[in-house]
């Protein structure tokens, strides 16, 4: 009797998981039937203001992955050595930190060095000349918004307005609907931004049903 009980504890955790996943992919159509075209949806990841919020993105570029020397680094510094005159006193100087058999070190590189790719070799900290990756600008473009500085999702508007970029979207077998913002579409599939989870994904033409097709048309018609 223990081993029954356990089993269907077992089946009706599985049912609800599968319930799960299906409510985040699809939602019943008849929830998603009271929004009205031209409804304001405020896009989250922007919280509205449309710019990119990847970390440490700006106007589309982030900094580059490489040990190179930032010139918009916080770091560089002016240095107070003896005997220097006045124009190595306004000189600007990088730290580099490393550690030599555990013991803390560090090196200093100069402004004109800025943006060089910086090696150890044989325990020394060296460089390598111009970063490769970023061209010696210390900054290469933002993977999520592909250098143009604006929100992945709303792509710099903030917001979403349904029937115009947001979409009631149903599936031919069961009827369930999501709501999607419109990317691209083709003579076989549909683009979407999927505004339940925000993932970007192709759908073939054929899955949706013929209202979502007939819609697709009329706001997304195809080049002739």
């Amino acid at each position: 009797m223990r081993l029954l009980n356990r089993s269907h504890r077992r089946l009706a955790s599985f049912v609800f998981a599968l319930a799960l996943v299906a409510a985040l992919f699809f939602t019943p159509a008849a929830l998603l039937q009271a929004a009205e075209d031209g409804e304001i949806v405020p896009c989250t990841p922007c919280r509205g203001d449309g710019v990119c919020r990847a970390r440490d993105c700006k106007e589309g570029k982030i900094p580059c992955y490489s040990e190179c020397l930032k010139p918009d680094a916080p770091e560089w510094t002016k240095r107070q050595i003896e005997g220097q005159s006045e124009a190595d006193a306004e000189k600007l100087w990088f730290p580099y930190a490393y550690k030599v058999n555990g013991k803390k070190e560090t090196a200093w590189f100069g402004r004109e060095q800025a943006g060089e790719l910086i090696a150890i070799e044989k325990g020394q900290p060296v460089s390598r000349g111009r970063c490769p990756g970023c061209a010696g600008s210390g900054r290469i473009v933002c993977q999520s918004c592909v250098g143009s500085g604006k929100c992945f999702a709303c792509l710099g508007e903030g917001k979403f307005v349904r029937g115009r970029n947001l979409l009631t979207l149903t599936d031919a077998l069961q009827g369930r609907a999501m709501e999607a913002v419109v990317r691209s579409r083709t003579a076989e599939r549909v683009t979407v931004l999927r505004l339940a989870d925000l993932k970007v994904f192709d759908i073939p033409l054929d899955k949706l049903s013929a209202e979502s097709n007939e819609l697709l048309a009329q706001r997304f018609p195809l080049a002739p």
